[in-house]
C-alpha cells in the first residue's frame, strides 16, 4: 500500500495533534494529490449505498441545495462550491484542529494555566471525530425529508461527507489549514464541474397525434436561464402550454390546483403541449405524465 495512504489508516485509528514532519513543496502536492484520490474512491465505493437507502427504504428529496444554485450560472455556481463553501466549512469545522488556532480554548486557558491545552493533547481524538462528524450532519441540509425514518438512516446518506471529513481533517494536521482548503476547493470543482459538464435534460415524455403534441423534458441545472410560462386559453379549453425552465409545483397552481402531489413538486421541466383536437380535458394528459415520471416524489 502507499506509504501516504497507510499513513491517513493509521492516523484514522488513532488521531493525534502533531505532525512530526518537514516536508517539501513536492512531496506536500503529492500527499494532497494521494488524499485526494482516495477520497473519490471511498466516496464512490460508498454512495451504492445511498441508492439503496433511496430505492428500498426512504426515497430522497435532494432539493435544498438544488434550489440554492438552479437558477446559478457556471461561474457562481464553480466559485460557490469551489472557493466559498471550503473556505467557510474549513474555518468551522477544521481550523480549530490546531490548538495554536482554537481560540476559545486558548482564551479560557488564560485562566487557567494551561489545563485546557493539556486536556485537548490527551482527547485529541475526540475533537477530531466529533469536527468530522459535525461536518457530515450539516450536509442533511441537502435533502428535503423530515420523517423519523429519514433522521435514523441519516448517517449512511453523509456517508460521503464523513469520508471526505476524515480526510480534510488529516490533510489538515499534516499539511496545514490552506491545503486543507486547497483539497476541499479542488474536491468540489472536480466533483460539481463533472456534474456541469455532463449533465443533460432528459426528455421523459414525446407524444405526438392527432389529439395532442407532448414533450416535457426534466431540467437537471436552470444556469441563469429565464424561467417563463405561457398558457392559452378557449373559454375552459386549454389550447397551448409553453413552459421553460419552469417549476411543477408552479405549473401545477396554473393548471391542476388541487392536485397536492403536483403541488409538492418543485422540480424545473421544459414543457410544450398544443391541443390538436380542442377537447376541454386533453391537458390533464400533462398531469398523467409528470405524475408518473416524479412518481417517489
Amino acid at each position: 500500500m502507499n506509504p501516504i495512504i497507510q499513513q491517513f489508516f493509521n492516523y484514522v485509528k488513532k488521531p493525534h495533534a502533531f505532525f512530526d514532519e518537514n516536508l517539501t513543496l513536492k512531496e506536500k502536492w503529492k500527499t494532497l494529490g494521494w488524499i485526494l484520490g482516495l477520497s473519490f474512491i471511498l466516496v464512490f465505493c460508498a454512495t451504492p449505498l445511498i441508492a439503496l437507502v433511496d430505492s428500498f427504504i426512504i426515497p430522497l428529496k435532494q432539493d435544498t441545495f438544488e434550489e440554492i444554485i438552479s437558477n446559478m450560472g457556471v461561474v457562481p455556481i464553480l466559485f460557490l462550491v469551489a472557493v466559498a463553501a471550503p473556505i467557510l466549512e474549513e474555518l468551522v469545522f477544521r481550523l480549530f484542529l490546531k490548538y495554536e488556532r482554537n481560540f476559545i480554548f486558548r482564551g479560557i486557558d488564560l485562566l487557567c494555566n494551561n489545563w485546557l491545552q493539556q486536556f485537548w493533547k490527551k482527547h485529541f481524538h475526540f475533537f477530531f471525530y466529533l469536527s468530522t462528524l459535525l461536518f457530515g450532519l450539516v450536509h442533511i441540509g441537502n435533502y428535503d425529508n423530515s420523517s423519523m425514518l429519514f433522521y435514523i438512516v441519516a448517517p449512511i446518506l453523509v456517508l460521503p461527507q464523513l469520508i471526505v471529513g476524515l480526510t480534510l481533517g488529516f490533510l489538515r494536521m499534516k499539511l496545514g489549514f490552506l491545503w486543507g482548503v486547497l483539497m476541499h476547493g479542488l474536491y468540489n470543482f472536480i466533483l460539481v464541474g463533472a456534474s456541469l459538464l455532463l449533465f443533460n435534460n432528459i426528455s421523459f415524455s414525446e407524444i405526438n397525434n392527432d389529439d395532442v403534441t407532448l414533450k416535457i423534458e426534466a431540467i437537471e441545472m436552470g444556469l441563469n436561464q429565464a424561467s417563463t410560462s405561457n398558457i392559452y386559453k378557449t373559454n375552459q379549453v386549454v389550447d397551448s402550454v409553453i413552459v421553460t425552465n419552469y417549476k411543477v409545483n408552479e405549473l401545477g397552481k396554473q393548471l391542476f390546483p388541487t392536485d397536492s402531489s403536483l403541488l409538492k413538486n418543485n422540480k424545473r421541466i421544459n414543457l410544450r403541449f398544443i391541443n390538436h383536437s380542442k377537447e376541454t380535458e386533453a391537458h390533464l394528459i400533462i398531469a398523467e405524465e409528470l405524475k408518473e415520471y416524479y412518481a417517489k416524489e
